[in-house]
């Protein structure tokens, strides 16, 4: 069978001949600007094999690629090989992410091929590391369950809603701040490099999620965007893995979207309980009784949270969840928060506690 390869590199920017000119922006600026304009941004293998037709590997540029090829910074190298994202699509069309797989061995070769060549590694090495190597070893379902994709986002947020100082290269970020203070760019140079920086990389992420979506079932991404349009991997994944309650599922969602990411996060692992059979009943009533339990809660806030839906923000963890609701609880309904930009505020506050 053949394996179809390619690696998902920037396009070329007006500002690169200027960024990696060291007379203009410093040598330090200019290395690092050209080391990661090369990095190739993320590998991807169509039809790896019968059980698995895409494979991506998104490459971080979290740290610089000489600094990996030493032992001395270890702690440096596990934070690099945290970064990185291994996501394999199955024939079934569910996502699964395989980072938890990657050994030493593995992260040595990936960083060496990296290093020594960051715009074509070697392909059959890394095919034989991560496609051969890890996915024959997920035959058992209970071991595959574990590794189903649960964090993030297939869709990033609009390049207008993106924070200015988040190019997705924090190591170039932090080049260009660092030789802004130095006085060796004008804030007008900088402001332009930003930009350019932030569009190369939304560019990049659209085409990521292009090549993903050609991989998943459409009517559940259909379903997934209906209920958050940056459709959340563990949402899709929920409703994905059982198609007969898909229907179910999506419908409490629909009314309480910012629960999305926990229900997906709980159930997905543990798709047997008690609640999982509650949400696919269809009983609505039942659904919320049992929710309320969950969290400690009286029903009727989330009667209210049901009949009339609210911005609050989705990611939200197992102890900022109980502590959003419990403030809620406590406050009547017309201090709540009326838009979007309320709720990130009272969830920045309440996130500042820290967890018991």
């Amino acid at each position: 069978m053949s394996v179809f390869f390619n690696a998902l590199t920037v396009d070329p920017c007006s500002l690169d001949a200027e960024l990696e000119d060291a007379g203009t922006v410093g040598p330090e600026l200019a290395f690092i600007a050209k080391e990661q304009r090369l990095l190739a941004r993320a590998f991807c293998w169509r039809d790896a094999n019968s059980d698995w037709p895409l494979l991506l590997v998104q490459i971080p540029g979290t740290e610089a690629l000489w600094t990996l090829q030493h032992p001395v910074f270890t702690p440096i190298i596990r934070r690099w090989g945290m970064a990185l994202r291994v996501i394999g699509i199955s024939r079934e069309a569910m996502a699964f992410d395989f980072r938890a797989l990657l050994d030493d061995q593995t992260l040595a070769r990936l960083r060496k091929a990296l290093h020594d060549d960051p715009q074509h590694a070697p392909v059959d090495l890394i095919y034989q590391t991560l496609a051969r190597g890890m996915l024959t070893r997920l035959h058992d379902a209970g071991q595959a369950s574990s590794h189903l994709l649960r964090e993030g986002f297939l869709r990033q947020q609009g390049l207008l809603s993106q924070p200015s100082d988040g190019p997705q290269r924090p190591l170039l970020l932090k080049a260009l701040q660092a030789a802004l203070r130095r006085g060796e760019l004008d804030i007008g140079f900088y402001s332009r490099a930003m930009r350019a920086l932030r569009q190369r990389e939304h560019q990049v992420q659209e085409r990521l999620a292009y090549v993903l979506e050609g991989s998943l079932c459409p009517l559940t991404l259909q379903a997934s965007a209906r209920i958050d349009p940056r459709i959340p991997w563990g949402v899709y994944n929920w409703l994905h893995r059982d198609p007969r309650h898909a229907a179910a599922r999506e419908h409490v969602l629909s009314h309480l979207p910012w629960l999305g990411p926990w229900l997906a996060d709980k159930l997905l692992l543990n798709h047997h309980s008690r609640l999982q059979q509650v949400i696919d009943s269809g009983q609505d009533s039942l659904v919320l009784e049992h929710l309320a339990a969950v969290f400690a809660i009286d029903p009727n806030l989330l009667r209210r949270l049901w009949r009339h839906p609210i911005a609050m923000p989705a990611e939200l963890n197992d102890w900022q969840l109980p502590r959003m609701l419990g403030w809620l609880q406590q406050k009547p309904e017309r201090q709540w928060p009326d838009k979007a930009s309320s709720w990130e505020r009272l969830f920045e506050e309440l996130a500042l506690i820290s967890p018991p």
